[in-house]
């Protein structure tokens, strides 16, 4: 009787050691299974910040190139500038490194030459209204005067009555009695 009380002792240790074992195996593909999708999951971010990080270099590197294209474009023009512009002889104004300040003696944008009411040599600036007379090299008589831009439409104005109702202003006119 005890023989056989061992033997089902030795039976159900055996059977739950196999239950244990199976278990075992359960949970280790279980953890095999979420290491490779978090080894792939970082193997994704690691690919995705190593692209950011190419863009990121070349945008850099593009706008530096953009800087640097600015920069030349700027000089440049500051040459261009400093080549049209012309020291003013004894009376010039020095900046605070030195350098005479410059008086651009140039035309503006959309100049154009007015009729016989005003001397030959005279302009004036379509967008502006100013108007240029003489020599542009000689600063005195560079800008003489301001002309008026004309209205777009020419309307005198006229006095309106008080009791004028909004209809009526706009000029629908109501036709009064000799009662009123």
């Amino acid at each position: 009787f005890s023989l056989r009380k061992e033997l089902d002792v030795m039976k159900h240790n055996a059977k739950a050691a196999t239950w244990k074992l199976q278990e075992l195996h359960v949970v280790n593909k279980v953890l095999s299974k979420k290491g490779k999708e978090t080894s792939e999951h970082v193997a994704t971010l690691e690919e995705g910040f190593q692209r950011l990080q190419e863009t990121f270099r070349t945008t850099v590197l593009d706008s530096l190139d953009a800087d640097a294209q600015l920069n030349d474009r700027i000089k440049s023009l500051e040459a261009i500038v400093d080549s049209l512009t012309v020291a003013q002889g004894d009376d010039a104004e020095f900046d605070a490194l030195g350098r005479p300040v410059p008086k651009i003696n140039t035309f503006p944008r959309g100049h154009q030459t007015l009729g016989s009411n005003v001397d030959e040599t005279a302009t004036t600036s379509v967008q502006r209204g100013h108007l240029f007379s003489g020599s542009l090299k000689n600063p005195d008589n560079t800008l003489c005067s301001r002309v008026g831009r004309k209205a777009k439409y020419h309307k005198r104005g006229k006095k309106k009555d008080p009791e004028m109702t909004g209809r009526e202003k706009r000029g629908f006119h109501r036709v009064r009695s000799n009662k009123e």
